[in-house]
Order: C-alpha cells, then sequence, then structure tokens
C-alpha cells in the first residue's frame, strides 16, 4: 500500500479592523460544530464537504478574511473548488498546497456564519487488486474548535474491512468524533468483517493456503 493520502487543515486568518491576529496572540473566533464529510467513489476520488459555523466572542465586529485548507496532494488532482458563507457563494481559490477562501464581512459580537466549503480530490485512494485504503491526517485548527465529526462514506457495495482509530460509529460509513488524528481506513468488495489489522494481511495468506490444501488434496486422491 502506497503513504498517498489527504490532508485537511483549516487555518483562518483572522482581522480586526486592519491588524492580523498571529497565532501567539487572542484570537476571539471559534470553530463551532464542524463537520467534515469525506464521499469516496468506486474510480478512488474523494468529494469533501467541510461544514462549521464560525463565532466571534469578541465584544467588537470582527471581519475573518481569509480561510485556508490545505492539502498534501497536487494541485492538479484538486478540482471543482467552491465555497458559501450563510449559503451565498464566495471566493474560492486553489493555490499551489491550500484552498483559501474569503470571509470579508463583519461577525458581529457573539453571533456568527456559517461556512460550506466543497472540493473534490481525484485519485485520493490507494487501490489495490481486492482492497483499497484511504488515508488522512486531521491537523490542528488554528483557532479553537467546538465540536468536530468526521464522516467517511464507501461505494456502495463495499465493506470497511479495517479503520484506526476506533471510530463512533462504524458501518459503511465510519464516524470519528475528534479534534485532530491520523485516520486510516480500508474497503473492499470482499465481504470480510471489520478487522484488528488490514484486510489484505489476511485475506491472501488465507487463500494462498487454501490452494496449498486443496493441492495436497488432490495430490494424495490421484495417488
Amino acid at each position: 500500500m502506497s503513504g498517498k493520502y489527504l490532508s485537511l487543515l483549516l487555518i483562518p486568518l483572522f482581522f480586526i479592523g486592519f491588524f492580523q491576529i498571529s497565532a501567539q496572540e487572542y484570537n476571539p473566533l471559534v470553530f463551532r460544530d464542524v463537520l467534515i464529510q469525506v464521499s469516496l467513489d468506486e474510480n478512488g476520488n474523494a468529494l469533501v464537504t467541510i461544514q462549521g459555523e464560525i463565532v466571534n466572542t469578541a465584544k467588537v465586529p470582527v471581519v475573518p478574511g481569509y480561510g485556508y485548507v490545505n492539502l498534501t496532494v497536487s494541485p492538479e488532482s484538486v478540482l471543482d473548488v467552491k465555497a458559501w458563507i450563510d449559503g451565498k457563494e464566495v471566493e474560492a481559490i486553489k493555490l499551489k498546497d491550500k484552498i483559501r477562501y474569503t470571509v470579508w464581512r463583519p461577525i458581529p459580537s457573539n453571533k456568527s456564519v456559517k461556512v460550506k466549503i466543497h472540493f473534490e480530490v481525484r485519485g485520493a485512494v490507494t487501490k489495490g487488486l481486492l482492497f483499497h485504503e484511504f488515508k488522512m491526517p486531521v491537523s490542528k485548527f488554528s483557532t479553537r474548535v467546538q465540536g468536530m465529526r468526521v464522516v467517511i462514506s464507501v461505494p456502495p457495495g463495499y465493506h470497511v474491512t479495517y479503520v484506526k482509530p476506533e471510530p463512533k460509529s462504524l458501518s459503511s460509513t465510519v464516524i470519528w468524533d475528534l479534534h485532530s488524528g491520523f485516520l486510516e481506513l480500508e474497503y473492499s468488495q470482499v465481504p470480510l468483517p471489520t478487522l484488528p489489522v488490514k484486510g489484505y494481511l489476511v485475506f491472501w495468506p488465507s487463500l494462498a493456503f487454501l490452494l496449498i490444501l486443496i493441492g495436497l488434496v488432490i495430490r494424495k486422491v490421484k495417488s
């Protein structure tokens, strides 16, 4: 299996008036109820949707400015980049190693705006003969997060044969509640249960052993 993976990292740059707030300074903005949805298709592509609310906890209005989604895949593999703020489409640009979206509107004190980002990643899955693998690091945000869920769905007719770390829910859709971590998922049309090790490590040796056993039986019968 290859080490190819998709990395998601939202790094908003925040502004109060015309002064940029660095990571070391107080940041009054909070990401709340962040939902990262990844839908894998049969061609090994990933449709990614990121949703959440940016909440202003300051006593004055704040203009967030730019937000970023960092990617560890080639920019050529990222397509159909779009972003919405409160349901209205805003500028979203694919840069060399990230997606940049804009939030150039003031958020009043104790109010929030809803953010939605969508894009497709071609070739996000490492495809094998029978078993396919998807890896995704979810990095920490540069601002506080209040609740984050990651949901990964495999194509219809496939079974999740291995997953790490242990998810909150597991079926054809895998759900994690976490703020950061490295997610691994293996899936296959082979109807195996979810195993503590990767399915291909069990399936191929078992198949080889079965073929050897059948061969020995046939040889014994002929003799």
